[in-house]
Protein backbone atom coordinates (compact mmCIF):
# COMPACT_ATOMS: atom_id res chain seq x y z
CA UNK A 1 0.00 0.00 0.00
CA UNK A 2 2.76 2.48 0.91
CA UNK A 3 4.57 1.70 -2.33
CA UNK A 4 1.44 2.43 -4.36
CA UNK A 5 0.87 5.68 -2.44
CA UNK A 6 4.47 6.75 -3.16
CA UNK A 7 3.99 6.01 -6.87
CA UNK A 8 0.78 8.12 -6.97
CA UNK A 9 2.51 11.01 -5.21
CA UNK A 10 5.41 10.88 -7.68
CA UNK A 11 2.94 10.89 -10.59
CA UNK A 12 1.24 13.97 -9.14
CA UNK A 13 4.60 15.75 -8.84
CA UNK A 14 5.53 15.01 -12.44
CA UNK A 15 2.04 16.06 -13.60
CA UNK A 16 2.47 19.37 -11.76
CA UNK A 17 5.85 19.89 -13.46
CA UNK A 18 4.31 19.27 -16.88
CA UNK A 19 1.30 21.51 -16.23
CA UNK A 20 3.33 24.32 -14.68
CA UNK A 21 5.73 24.28 -17.63
CA UNK A 22 2.79 24.59 -20.05
CA UNK A 23 1.34 27.48 -18.01
CA UNK A 24 4.67 29.31 -17.91
CA UNK A 25 5.26 28.80 -21.63
CA UNK A 26 1.81 30.15 -22.52
CA UNK A 27 2.14 33.24 -20.34
CA UNK A 28 5.71 33.99 -21.41
CA UNK A 29 4.81 33.64 -25.10
CA UNK A 30 2.00 36.18 -24.75
CA UNK A 31 4.33 38.59 -22.90
CA UNK A 32 6.92 38.23 -25.66
CA UNK A 33 4.28 38.68 -28.37
CA UNK A 34 3.02 41.87 -26.72
CA UNK A 35 6.56 43.26 -26.50
CA UNK A 36 7.06 42.40 -30.18
CA UNK A 37 3.78 44.12 -31.11
CA UNK A 38 4.85 47.19 -29.22
CA UNK A 39 8.02 47.37 -31.34
CA UNK A 40 6.17 46.68 -34.61
CA UNK A 41 6.61 49.48 -37.14
CA UNK A 42 4.69 50.19 -40.31
CA UNK A 43 6.58 48.81 -43.31
CA UNK A 44 6.23 50.66 -46.60
CA UNK A 45 4.87 48.73 -49.55
CA UNK A 46 6.86 49.00 -52.74
CA UNK A 47 3.65 48.72 -54.72
CA UNK A 48 4.06 45.19 -56.05
CA UNK A 49 1.43 42.51 -55.56
CA UNK A 50 4.00 40.07 -54.17
CA UNK A 51 4.97 42.46 -51.39
CA UNK A 52 1.32 42.84 -50.39
CA UNK A 53 0.84 39.09 -50.27
CA UNK A 54 3.75 38.39 -47.96
CA UNK A 55 3.69 41.39 -45.62
CA UNK A 56 1.30 40.96 -42.73
CA UNK A 57 -0.32 44.17 -41.50
CA UNK A 58 -0.07 45.43 -37.94
CA UNK A 59 -3.81 44.93 -37.53
CA UNK A 60 -3.61 41.26 -38.58
CA UNK A 61 -0.61 40.65 -36.33
CA UNK A 62 -2.41 42.26 -33.40
CA UNK A 63 -5.54 40.19 -34.09
CA UNK A 64 -3.47 37.00 -34.23
CA UNK A 65 -1.95 37.71 -30.84
CA UNK A 66 -5.38 38.63 -29.43
CA UNK A 67 -6.65 35.16 -30.38
CA UNK A 68 -4.63 33.75 -27.46
CA UNK A 69 -6.15 35.98 -24.78
CA UNK A 70 -8.57 33.31 -23.53
CA UNK A 71 -5.80 30.70 -23.45
CA UNK A 72 -3.73 33.01 -21.24
CA UNK A 73 -6.70 33.59 -18.94
CA UNK A 74 -7.18 29.84 -18.59
CA UNK A 75 -3.45 29.33 -17.97
CA UNK A 76 -3.33 32.03 -15.28
CA UNK A 77 -6.45 30.75 -13.51
CA UNK A 78 -5.28 27.14 -13.76
CA UNK A 79 -1.94 27.99 -12.20
CA UNK A 80 -3.58 29.92 -9.37
CA UNK A 81 -6.27 27.28 -8.76
CA UNK A 82 -3.86 24.36 -8.74
CA UNK A 83 -1.44 26.17 -6.43
CA UNK A 84 -4.18 27.17 -3.98
CA UNK A 85 -5.70 23.68 -4.10
CA UNK A 86 -2.31 22.13 -3.32
CA UNK A 87 -1.94 24.50 -0.36
CA UNK A 88 -5.45 23.95 1.02
CA UNK A 89 -5.41 20.16 0.63
CA UNK A 90 -1.76 19.75 1.63
CA UNK A 91 -1.02 17.90 -1.62
CA UNK A 92 2.52 19.20 -2.06
CA UNK A 93 4.39 16.35 -0.38
CA UNK A 94 7.54 16.79 -2.49
CA UNK A 95 7.46 20.59 -2.42
CA UNK A 96 7.06 20.70 -6.19
CA UNK A 97 4.43 23.46 -6.15
CA UNK A 98 6.39 25.73 -3.84
CA UNK A 99 9.50 25.26 -6.03
CA UNK A 100 7.78 26.09 -9.33
CA UNK A 101 5.29 28.68 -8.10
CA UNK A 102 7.83 31.55 -8.27
CA UNK A 103 8.34 30.79 -11.98
CA UNK A 104 4.58 30.89 -12.60
CA UNK A 105 4.28 34.11 -10.62
CA UNK A 106 7.19 35.67 -12.55
CA UNK A 107 5.53 34.73 -15.84
CA UNK A 108 2.28 36.34 -14.66
CA UNK A 109 4.12 39.49 -13.54
CA UNK A 110 6.00 39.69 -16.86
CA UNK A 111 2.72 39.42 -18.76
CA UNK A 112 1.10 42.03 -16.52
CA UNK A 113 3.94 44.50 -17.18
CA UNK A 114 4.01 43.78 -20.93
CA UNK A 115 0.24 44.13 -21.17
CA UNK A 116 0.19 47.46 -19.36
CA UNK A 117 3.04 48.81 -21.50
CA UNK A 118 1.36 47.62 -24.70
CA UNK A 119 -2.08 49.05 -23.96
CA UNK A 120 -0.72 52.37 -22.73
CA UNK A 121 1.58 52.78 -25.72
CA UNK A 122 -1.08 52.50 -28.40
CA UNK A 123 -3.87 54.74 -29.60
CA UNK A 124 -7.42 53.30 -29.69
CA UNK A 125 -7.42 53.04 -33.48
CA UNK A 126 -4.63 50.46 -33.28
CA UNK A 127 -7.04 48.12 -31.50
CA UNK A 128 -10.13 48.90 -33.56
CA UNK A 129 -8.61 49.33 -37.00
CA UNK A 130 -9.03 52.97 -37.98
CA UNK A 131 -9.93 56.43 -36.68
CA UNK A 132 -13.27 56.18 -38.46
CA UNK A 133 -14.14 53.00 -36.55
CA UNK A 134 -13.18 54.66 -33.25
CA UNK A 135 -15.43 57.63 -34.08
CA UNK A 136 -18.27 55.22 -34.92
CA UNK A 137 -18.08 53.75 -31.43
CA UNK A 138 -19.18 57.10 -29.94
CA UNK A 139 -17.57 56.09 -26.65
CA UNK A 140 -20.17 53.35 -26.08
CA UNK A 141 -17.87 50.37 -26.49
CA UNK A 142 -14.44 49.45 -25.30
CA UNK A 143 -11.76 49.62 -27.95
CA UNK A 144 -9.44 47.38 -25.94
CA UNK A 145 -11.90 44.99 -24.35
CA UNK A 146 -9.91 41.75 -24.77
CA UNK A 147 -6.79 43.34 -23.27
CA UNK A 148 -8.72 44.80 -20.35
CA UNK A 149 -10.31 41.39 -19.80
CA UNK A 150 -6.88 39.73 -19.81
CA UNK A 151 -5.54 42.32 -17.37
CA UNK A 152 -8.37 41.93 -14.86
CA UNK A 153 -8.27 38.13 -15.01
CA UNK A 154 -4.48 38.14 -14.63
CA UNK A 155 -4.79 40.45 -11.62
CA UNK A 156 -7.31 38.06 -10.07
CA UNK A 157 -4.99 35.07 -10.53
CA UNK A 158 -2.02 36.95 -9.05
CA UNK A 159 -4.06 38.12 -6.07
CA UNK A 160 -5.24 34.56 -5.43
CA UNK A 161 -1.66 33.29 -5.32
CA UNK A 162 -0.52 36.17 -3.10
CA UNK A 163 -3.46 35.69 -0.72
CA UNK A 164 -2.78 31.98 -0.37
CA UNK A 165 1.01 32.12 -0.15
CA UNK A 166 1.42 35.52 1.49
CA UNK A 167 3.69 34.30 4.30
CA UNK A 168 5.92 32.47 1.77
CA UNK A 169 6.25 35.39 -0.66
CA UNK A 170 9.49 36.65 0.91
CA UNK A 171 11.13 33.33 -0.04
CA UNK A 172 10.27 33.68 -3.73
CA UNK A 173 13.04 34.95 -5.98
CA UNK A 174 11.73 37.72 -8.19
CA UNK A 175 13.75 39.63 -10.79
CA UNK A 176 14.22 43.33 -9.98
CA UNK A 177 11.98 44.41 -12.86
CA UNK A 178 9.10 42.42 -11.34
CA UNK A 179 9.76 43.31 -7.69
CA UNK A 180 8.04 46.71 -7.82
CA UNK A 181 4.95 45.22 -9.47
CA UNK A 182 4.87 42.37 -6.94
CA UNK A 183 5.04 44.89 -4.07
CA UNK A 184 2.02 46.70 -5.52
CA UNK A 185 0.09 43.45 -5.61
CA UNK A 186 1.23 42.50 -2.10
CA UNK A 187 0.03 45.81 -0.71
CA UNK A 188 -3.29 45.15 -2.54
CA UNK A 189 -3.14 48.48 -4.37
CA UNK A 190 -4.75 48.87 -7.74
CA UNK A 191 -2.52 49.10 -10.80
Amino acid sequence: WERRKLFVIKEQASAWRYISKAIITTLEKMATDLCDLQQLRRRPHNGGIMSRLFIISRERTSNAVAQNVQLCVWAAHSGASLAINALENKEDDYGEVIRTLPDILNAMLALSIALQDYVQSKKPEVFVGSKEKVAALHGHQLARSQWIYLGTQLDTAIYRIISGYYEHMKLFKVPPEHAARLNLYMSFESQ
